[in-house]
């Protein structure tokens, strides 16, 4: 769900103290729970698992650099019979972000239990305000949501 470019320039975040002789790595995480196939699974897990890869071994960030290194090394050297999500759906935007965040959303829904649902924040109702702060937190206004966009300069 979250486009490549965003998991590749997403900031680690930097502890307080310094544990540096204690991190031995990074964690990427994968809510497989609602992901019914392997080659779902595997959709999701590449090519996202190679920029945390990246991010979490390297000092240097070039998003465009590494797109380019990426689809080299895809067509050469991913492993063949291993699912991918082919480069066009690297970066959704629009219309198709809005779908799959959108579809995603309705199965975690489905999934719950009656009891479950009852205490979500959409079964409460949320005001604008929450709702706007919950839709924000998975789309880029610019790029997925162009509608917020345009509400957010209309309320300015």
């Amino acid at each position: 769900m979250t486009p490549l470019r965003r998991v590749y320039n997403d900031p680690i975040e930097i502890l307080d103290v310094d544990y540096s002789d204690r991190i031995i790595g990074i964690e990427a995480c994968l809510w497989s729970e609602y992901i019914h196939t392997t080659q779902r699974l595997e959709q999701q897990l590449f090519p996202r698992l190679y920029a945390v890869a990246e991010i979490s071994w390297s000092q240097e960030r070039d998003y465009q650099d590494f797109k380019a290194r990426l689809s080299k090394f895809m067509d050469k050297c991913h492993p063949d019979g291993l699912n991918y999500t082919p480069q066009e759906e690297w970066n959704p935007t629009g219309a198709v972000r809005q779908q799959e965040t959108l579809a995603y959303l309705e199965t975690i829904n489905k999934a719950m239990s009656p009891e479950v649902y009852k205490e979500t924040a959409e079964a409460a109702n949320p005001n604008r305000y929450f709702t706007e702060k919950f839709t924000k937190s998975f789309f880029v206004l610019e790029e997925d949501m162009p509608i917020l966009k345009q509400m957010n300069e209309l309320k300015e």
